[in-house]
């Protein structure tokens, strides 16, 4: 897929964006090899010899690349009775035909099949006691403006099954039910005085709202009503009678969910699981360092304010709070975890101003490159150091806008993980006295740091201004009352804009 444009006189290069990718090529056209999609484009004339600004962007809103596809669905379990049913997703609103459900029994043809426009699909008059399969796919958009081809297909499994069964996942994939008994299952995490977690080694459940007097490691045989609630499986308020004691709690290997895993438990689509993370604890929380957040069941001092590795079981999302129930079955420092800060992040400089600017990069347990972000930052260089980055203006800013530019670090981990980046928000400001409208200023001397009765004899920097004392009784000394400035016969206070 290939973007072209006429050729410049004068140019250098053009900087490139298309939507999040962005390049500069010499060439007076570019070859697009991301996915197909709508994409915003805007390309910059890039000035060779400085006597030139780069020229303003050419810009295509939603700029069709090949035939983009609607995403797949990602299915999960709805409510179910012994005769029908329910899978749902979060549909997209991209998918203005809709979504085709269909009804299988594993090897069979289709026994029922409906179009539905939104994220639910339920059957009816279904055999009791019977395992199904259920497919989804988001229908083609062949009219208006943005045409979209069909989605692949996602399928899930569903059950009308409704109590029996002699594990967990016996329990997980069943329909909920009145009356439900599990034998010789092992209490996993203690969450609270009325919450617990069980685990039989085929999967985990909850028992909610119970005052239990359970301990880790308990063994007990359970029974009572079960619930799906934000996709977890729970008891509600059962009963159970203790009958011993494992050696040790036991959960298998734990998994490292990615963004988008977390993404897609939050909207409800997942069971109970072990995972290993790890990120910044403060307090009874953990941020992850895919962005997402960890509540724990308890606050591990130790810890505290420290980058850790933790591992246990995810066992609910608060919608309210905006994370995860987290059981931690242990939790360290970790020396190991990727680590980058920059600062400071945000520089501006006066149109005349070619000072300079020195940006620390901390980057820990991973190495680190930078790269220019924005659609152009011709104006000003940039040199690696040995603590970050110093970039500097290349002349004045004779335009009549202001000069702009992103500049991200990413740090990629040593361990494999997620990239992390930061980004530095670079300006230029235009000379107001060449036109245009100056940027207004507020100027509140009470925080410039002056102090009373003190001779500035050079003038103060405020950095987008100065300020000078001088003649009659002050001789240069600033004063104040504390409610405004004050200055003798014949003194004077002189304010600049840089």
């Amino acid at each position: 897929m290939t973007l072209s444009w006429n050729a410049v006189d004068g140019a250098a290069s053009y900087n490139v964006v298309i939507g999040t990718l962005h390049d500069n090529t010499t060439e007076s056209s570019y070859t697009f090899e991301g996915e197909a999609g709508y994409y915003n484009v805007s390309v910059i004339a890039v000035s060779g010899d400085g006597q030139y600004a780069d020229s303003d962007p050419a810009i295509l809103e939603n700029a069709k690349f090949g035939t983009p596809t609607l995403p797949a669905p990602e299915l999960s379990k709805g409510a179910c009775t012994g005769t029908s049913v329910q899978v749902t997703w979060t549909a997209d609103e991209r998918a203005t035909n809709g979504y085709q459900a269909t009804l299988y029994v594993p090897g069979a043809p289709a026994l029922d099949s409906q179009v539905v426009t939104e994220g639910s699909v339920t059957f009816d008059g279904l055999n009791a006691e019977t395992t199904y399969t259920v497919q989804v796919y988001a229908l083609a958009v062949e009219e208006g403006e943005f045409p979209y081809a069909e989605s692949e297909v996602s399928s899930i499994e569903v059950s009308t099954t409704q109590g029996g069964g002699a594990t967990i996942a016996d329990m997980v994939a069943a329909c909920p039910s009145e009356s439900y008994s599990l034998t010789g299952v092992t209490v996993v995490g203690v969450p609270s005085t009325s919450n617990a977690l069980i685990g039989d080694g085929t999967g985990f459940a909850l028992i909610y709202k119970k005052t239990h007097g359970l301990a880790l490691g308990d063994i007990i045989d359970i029974s009572g009503a079960t619930q799906r609630y934000g996709g977890i499986v729970e008891f509600n308020n059962p009963t159970f009678t203790k009958t011993g004691t494992a050696p040790a709690a036991e959960y298998g290997d734990p998994m490292t969910p990615s963004a988008g895993q977390m993404q897609a438990w939050s909207e409800g689509n997942f069971d109970i699981t072990y995972i290993s993370a790890s990120g910044t604890q403060s307090g009874r929380k953990v941020l992850l360092s895919n962005g997402y957040e960890l509540y724990l069941h308890t606050t591990n001092t130790a810890t505290d304010g420290k980058t850790v590795k933790l591992t246990g079981l995810v066992y609910g999302w608060s919608t309210t709070n905006k994370n995860f129930n987290f059981f931690f079955t242990s939790i360290e420092e970790d020396t190991t975890a990727p680590y980058l800060e920059v600062s400071p992040t945000s520089k501006t400089w006066a149109y005349n101003d070619k000072t300079p600017a020195e940006f620390t990069v901390t980057a820990e347990n991973g190495t680190w490159d930078y790269a220019i972000t924005s659609p152009s930052l011709s104006w000003a260089s940039i040199e690696r150091t040995n603590t970050g980055l110093t970039i500097t203006p290349k002349g004045e800013n004779s335009g009549d806008y202001d000069y702009s530019g992103t500049v991200t670090v990413t740090l990629t981990p040593s361990n494999g993980g997620d990239e992390l980046t930061k980004d530095i928000v670079l300006t230029q400001k235009k000379n107001s006295s060449s036109g245009g409208t100056p940027d207004p200023e507020t100027i509140t001397f009470a925080d410039l740091g002056l102090e009373n009765g003190v001779q500035y004899s050079d003038p103060f920097d405020g950095g987008n201004f100065t300020i000078t004392f001088g003649g009659g009784g002050n001789d240069g000394k600033y004063y104040t009352t504390g409610a405004g400035i004050r200055t003798y016969g014949d003194g004077t206070i002189t304010v600049a804009s840089n």
